[in-house]
Order: structure tokens, then sequence, then C-alpha cells
């Protein structure tokens, strides 16, 4: 039987025990490091400079957020495996490009679905949800196969999914009246049960 939301979340805690502020500030290095690229003041600056800069910049912010998306997602993973922390495997996926190519897909598919109604959106970004899991544990899958077998796992489970990032957002949320504590415990919390989702989808696959 498929684990309820509950269950992911407290299952996470046992992966997670003394580990919460380690967990917690590799996975902020790796989003920070994702998020600068991305930055309005770093783009405006190359701007100024040249607009080619601007083009190197976003398929370099492309590429390491791709590449940084898919080392938490193999991070994460080894975790909720029971396997300890394995700092290398966040920054162990530059070597390729299907990170790239399955970012830019990723998040052009998901705008565009945005753009035109925001249902559609929403539903692409479930259905896809698993790609980065399942190039971060299939390192011979290619970037096509790794949506359509993301598409084929997310296919019954797009409403718990939905329901167990509603519940993330809603405590993130929450934690600001904590002044952000709170977020060393949900971060790392969050990124595992995200993990252990994937991992049970694997099992009925």
């Amino acid at each position: 039987m498929f684990p309820s939301n509950s269950e992911f979340l407290q299952n996470s805690k046992q992966y997670l025990s003394k580990k919460y502020f380690v967990v917690f500030l590799s996975l902020l290095f790796a989003l920070v490091l994702s998020g600068v690229l991305q930055d309005e003041n770093v783009m405006n600056h190359f701007l100024k400079i040249s607009p080619w800069l601007v083009v190197v910049q976003l398929l370099l912010s492309l590429f390491v957020s791709g590449s940084i998306m898919v080392g938490i997602s193999s991070y994460t993973t080894s975790i909720a495996k029971g396997e300890g922390i394995h700092f290398k495997r966040l920054f162990g996926h530059f070597n390729s490009l299907k990170p790239f190519f399955a970012f830019l897909i990723y998040t052009s598919s998901v705008l565009v679905g945005l753009i035109l109604l925001i249902v559609p959106g929403v539903i692409l970004a479930l259905l896809f949800s698993q790609v980065f899991f399942v190039l971060a544990n299939d390192s011979d899958i290619g970037v096509r196969d790794a949506f359509k077998k993301s598409k084929h796992m997310m296919s019954d489970r797009k409403m718990q999914f939905f329901l167990l990032q509603l519940r993330f957002i809603l405590y993130f949320l929450l934690g600001v009246f904590t002044l952000g504590i709170w977020w060393i415990w949900l971060l790392p919390k969050y990124y595992v049960a995200i993990a252990l989702f994937f991992l049970e989808l694997s099992k009925a696959e």
C-alpha cells in the first residue's frame, strides 16, 4: 500500500536524526548557488556590458540549475535510502548536458502551461516532478525517456503529491513567524520526504 503524506513526513525524521543542520546548510548552499546566476542584478550587470553576455548567463544558469537539481535529487535519495550524507552527490552532475536539457524542457513546458491556463501548468509540473530524480538514479536514461517515466510514475499520484507540496508551502509560510528558524528543520524534511515519495513510486514500477 502506498504511504500517506503523513507517513512520508514521519519517516523522513528517522533518516534525518541529528543531521538536520548539516543537511540544511548543504541544501541551502546548493540552492543559493543555483539562484545567484538567476539574480536580476547579475543579469542587469551583464546587460550593461553586452547583450550577448545575458544569453551566456541564461544558458549557464540553466546548466547550473539543472545540474544542481539532479544533484539535490541524488543527495536526498541517498539519505532516504539510509546510505548517509554524501556531499559530492550535490555537485556530481556537471559532467553531462542531460540536466541542462531536462531543466530547459521542464521550465519551458510548465511556464507555457501557466501562461495559457494555470491548471495545465500545474498538471505538467506534477507529471514531470520526478524527472530529476529519474536522471539522478539512472545515469543511462535519456532526457526524453526520463520525462516519459516521470509521467508514467505520476499518472495516479498527482493529487497526493500536490497536497504534499501544499502542506510544505503552508509550513514554510508559518516558518516566517519563527524568523526562519523552523526552516532549518523544514528544508531537509521537505527534500527527504520528496525523495521517499520517489522511492515509493519506483517500487510500484
